[in-house]
Order: structure tokens, then sequence, then C-alpha cells
């Protein structure tokens, strides 16, 4: 039911409805207004996280959605590469682009290129802080990319025998 709720709110989000969806967040996991709940939401959630924070900071709660928002890059950029070889397979670029940084969030697209992490591309962009980068040579030079690597595993697919 929790996960249920969430890609709900994931999806008014890409929809633009920003007021419902951090309602639909926020009532599912009331935590993300309890700062000292944020290492462990962050950790277990880093997508949601900057999500959450991009809500809070769009929707009148700045300081607190800044807050959030910085003590999840920290996560990414400190913790998570201490425990995981490929930390960029998780989308960091939302953060990064929630945050207003271009450069790493096109950097990130690209070494999810280069390391075929390519699980969440077709969600991810669909979300508002996207706009930030859309326009970007390097954002539509990795997203043909990305197109062109589902275009031969769609044909991979078609070549297969039917049974």
């Amino acid at each position: 039911m929790r996960r249920d709720r969430l890609i709900v709110a994931f999806i008014a989000l890409t929809q633009g409805h920003i007021q419902q969806s951090r309602e639909i967040y926020l009532t599912t996991v009331p935590g993300w207004l309890e700062p000292g709940q944020w290492p462990e939401l962050v950790e277990r959630s880093r997508n949601d996280s900057c999500m959450v924070a991009w809500l809070l900071m769009n929707t009148g709660d700045e300081k607190l959605g800044s807050a959030l928002l910085r003590q999840a890059i920290s996560f990414i950029d400190d913790s998570l590469p201490l425990a995981v070889e490929h930390s960029d397979f998780d989308g960091p670029g939302t953060c990064y682009v929630a945050a207003g940084d271009t450069e790493k969030a096109l950097l990130n697209m690209e070494i999810q290129i280069s390391h075929n992490h390519l699980w969440a591309w077709s969600t991810a962009p669909l979300l508002p802080m996207y706009d930030l980068i859309r326009h970007e040579p390097r954002y539509q030079a990795a997203w043909a990319e990305y197109e062109r690597r589902m275009a031969v595993q769609r044909e991979a697919i078609d070549l297969q025998p039917s049974w």
C-alpha cells in the first residue's frame, strides 16, 4: 500500500500536480517533515528524498527542503560511494538537478550511459526539475543514446523466435 501511494505521488509530480504530490508524499511518510528522521529515510530512499526536498522547496518550505536536499546529496556524494561500487546507479542526477547543479546532473547522466545504468531513464526525466537541463546539448545527446540503446534492445526482442 505504501509503495503504491509513493508511485501515485511520483506520477502526480510528473504530471505537474506539485501540491498533490507533496500531500501524498508527506501523508505517506510524515517523517520527511522531521529532520531527525532524515538519515534513515535518505539512506532507504534517495530518490524520494530529493523529490520531497524539491517539493518542499517549491511549495513554501524552501529552508526545510534545502536542508533535506543537502543531506541527501551529502549521503550520495560522501557515504554511498564507500558502500557500493556504482553509486551512480540509483539516479543521483535527480538530486543534482533539484539542487540546480546542472554540471553534476549532466555528468551523472553520461556516467549512467557509460555504465549502462538505464533502468530509471524512462521515468526520471519526466520530473519537472529536469526542465532545467532539457535544452542542454549534453542532455539531448545522452537521451539520444538512451533511445538508440532501447531501439537495439527492442530489435533484439523482435528477432526472438515466438513460441
